[in-house]
């Protein structure tokens, strides 16, 4: 039903069904700007709030070539130290891992974050699809007017 629903939307937008069918980053790039133009203008259409989806954030910055959102950089920490422990992997290691991912300047650093963001990326997958799993079985149960 979501992803029905981002068609209908798009369609709203008059996107061309060949972009609306596409990836977003995968769009031409002359649809970005017609994209966000109008999206705040019909996203509470769709019961979005443009006031709820957007927030202010800034982005590192190392040479020309690296750039990084704080948000992904929090998620690729996260991700580092959250790892399953076992005897290869301890806490020590996690724990490193996110410090080297603080230092961009270095190879080692550069590599941690890949891989935190890799793990980020898995773990959101995971979230999004056992979350709508549990959505489209009822399993999960709640009210607006509840916080949740």
């Amino acid at each position: 039903k979501g992803r029905s629903n981002v068609h209908l939307m798009l369609a709203a937008m008059n996107v061309p069904l060949q972009q609306r069918t596409a990836e977003f980053g995968s769009m031409r790039p002359e649809v970005y700007p017609h994209v966000l133009s109008r999206f705040k203008d019909i996203s509470s259409r769709f019961g979005l709030l443009w006031e709820a989806l957007r927030y202010e954030g800034f982005e590192v910055r190392y040479k020309n070539d690296f750039r990084v959102l704080a948000s992904d950089y929090v998620l690729a920490l996260t991700a580092l130290l959250g790892r399953p422990r076992d005897e290869l992997n301890t806490e020590q290691d996690a724990f490193r891992a996110a410090f080297d991912c603080l230092m961009p300047h270095k190879q080692d650093g550069i590599e941690a974050l890949k891989q935190g963001m890799e793990r980020a990326k898995r773990v959101a997958m995971a979230v999004v699809r056992d979350g709508g799993l549990l959505v489209s079985q009822h399993a999960v149960h709640g009210h607006k007017d509840q916080g949740f």
